[in-house]
């Protein structure tokens, strides 16, 4: 989503508290859309199916994470400099890390 862009998601359905108790799990489980569980017109729930909320969780915790990491100033630093070198062709292959931890001398 691009800030101030309204989003606009077609997977997701308005249904009343009465068409919820006309649901069964058959028909849940073929619905591909995220229900908006409304009463007169006021929202009261979401019902999504359950691999899409392990996602989100996922991505939210993802995002937490990375949120945490850069408000930590010596490791935000920590990362820059790491970008930098790697930009700068500073690093080191994967094989001589591995090789290094290993004990045994690098295969060139």
């Amino acid at each position: 989503m691009i800030e101030g862009v309204p989003y606009i998601d077609e997977s997701i359905s308005d249904i009343g508290v009465s068409q919820l108790r006309k649901l069964n799990a058959t028909e849940l489980r073929k619905t591909k859309k995220t229900l908006v569980v409304r009463d007169n017109n006021v929202p009261l729930a979401v019902v999504l199916k359950y691999e899409q909320f392990l996602i989100m969780q996922n991505k939210l915790e993802s995002a937490l994470k990375t949120v945490d990491l850069l408000t930590k100033q010596k490791d935000a630093q920590a990362v820059l400099e790491s970008l930098r070198d790697t930009v700068e062709g500073k690093g080191k292959d994967l094989a001589d890390i591995r090789a290094e931890l290993a004990g045994v001398p690098a295969e060139r």
